[in-house]
C-alpha cells in the first residue's frame, strides 16, 4: 500500500451525503443539519395544507365540518410555486448526489458534480 493511500483519506458515498446535505442547507438558508429537518418538514406541511384547500373535505376544527374546496389565493399560489421550484431543487441535489454515491469522484464536491441543481 502506497504511503499517499494513508495520508488521503478515501472518498466515500458519505462525503457525497454530506455535500449534498450542505447543498440543502444552502439552498434553504439553514444553518444546521436539525434546522434543514424542521425547513423540510414545514414543507411538506405547507404543501399538505395547501392541497387540502384544493381537495377540500378536511374537518373545520372549530365547526367539525367538513371544509369545501377551493382555488388558492394569491398567496397561496406564490407558496404553491415557491414550494415546486425549491422541491426541484431539492431533487436535482439528491439526483446528482445519488449518481456519484456508488462510486464517488475526487471532486465531488466541485460546481460542475452538482450542474442542474443551481447550488
Amino acid at each position: 500500500m502506497d504511503i499517499i493511500e494513508h495520508l488521503i483519506p478515501k472518498i466515500t458515498a458519505d462525503n457525497v451525503r454530506r455535500e449534498c446535505q450542505k447543498r440543502m442547507m444552502r439552498l434553504l438558508g439553514v444553518s444546521s443539519a436539525d434546522a434543514l429537518t424542521v425547513k423540510l418538514s414545514n414543507a411538506t406541511r405547507e404543501a399538505t395544507r395547501l392541497q387540502q384547500i384544493k381537495l377540500g373535505g378536511v374537518i373545520d376544527p372549530e365547526t367539525g365540518e367538513a371544509i369545501p374546496a377551493r382555488e388558492w389565493n394569491e398567496d397561496e399560489a406564490a407558496l404553491a410555486s415557491y414550494l415546486a421550484q425549491t422541491n426541484a431543487a431539492v431533487d436535482a441535489l439528491r439526483e446528482a448526489s445519488n449518481a456519484m454515491e456508488s462510486d464517488p469522484p475526487e471532486d465531488y464536491w466541485q460546481d460542475h458534480r452538482w450542474l442542474g441543481s443551481d447550488i
